[in-house]
């Protein structure tokens, strides 16, 4: 276990002096870990092997917090320190942080209309369908700018969105009345109130338009589908619905609504 330990932390600390601390010398370090054909090593290539499983899965976005937890649902239990380190020698890393930035179009107009903000920042909801956020953003390609409309909802809903110029426009105001949805936008220049959006809106570019340079409109229509319904929907793992992804997180509310209904 000491070993372990040590082999866990020797990125951040010297070995040396982590076997003054345990109570170990480095020379017995370093035969417990050239040991031939040890059972921790054939461990550890399995888990590498799921680790990089996972990270495919995952279109090379999971970092070790993520993968973990996939580990876990398969009942592989292992730190995230190991998961790190292993992810290291794999040379893999998740994407993280905010590099590769764009810089953001703005399409927001001044304030002159009177539709309120029916929202208030709370993006919480009982049920599906009852609050939808919506958001434009610009991808780039060789043949200039692909728009990507995100969400289109049904009648019966508030529709919740910055003030673009898209969005107060008369035709999708006119679109809006006669669908019996309720319009919604945040203040002007204000990203915290339609922050639900921003924050999808931030992975989509960070995880897949970023990472990508598109030649044309339908090679980008393409990878935003299938990032979208092949993986982001499905699959992704989001922490603020414990870390379930966005269809199962709804599949378990459709059936807890069916168990309390026939109860």
């Amino acid at each position: 276990m000491r070993f372990q330990l040590i082999d866990e932390e020797e990125p951040r600390h010297s070995i040396s002096r982590m076997s003054r601390v345990l109570g170990v010398t480095a020379a017995g370090y370093h035969a417990w870990k050239t040991r031939p054909a040890s059972a921790r090593r054939v461990e550890e290539e399995r888990l590498k092997d799921r680790i990089a499983f996972h990270f495919e899965q995952s279109h090379g976005t999971y970092g070790a917090p993520r993968i973990q937890d996939d580990l876990t649902d398969e009942g592989i239990h292992v730190s995230r320190k190991r998961v790190a380190r292993l992810m290291r020698e794999l040379d893999i890393a998740g994407v993280s942080g905010c590099e590769g930035k764009r810089r953001r179009r703005k399409s927001t107009l001044p304030e002159t209309d009177a539709v309120k903000d029916l929202v208030r920042r709370d993006f919480t909801a009982d049920g599906p369908d009852q609050v939808w956020f919506a958001d434009i953003s610009y991808v780039p390609t060789w043949e200039g700018w692909l728009l990507a409309q995100m969400r289109r909802p049904d009648a019966g809903l508030v529709h919740h969105s910055d003030r673009g110029a898209q969005y107060r426009s008369l035709a999708f105001g006119r679109c809006l009345r006669v669908s019996g949805i309720l319009a919604s936008m945040g203040e002007t220049g204000v990203p915290h109130d339609n922050a639900v959006t921003e924050s999808v809106m931030a992975t989509i570019k960070k995880e897949l338009v970023d990472r990508h340079r598109f030649k044309t409109r339908d090679e980008a229509r393409f990878a935003i589908f299938r990032y979208i319904e092949g993986f982001y929907n499905p699959h992704r793992k989001h922490s603020s619905i414990g870390n379930l992804s966005p269809a199962e997180f709804e599949r378990r509310l459709e059936e807890r609504r069916l168990q309390a209904a026939a109860s």
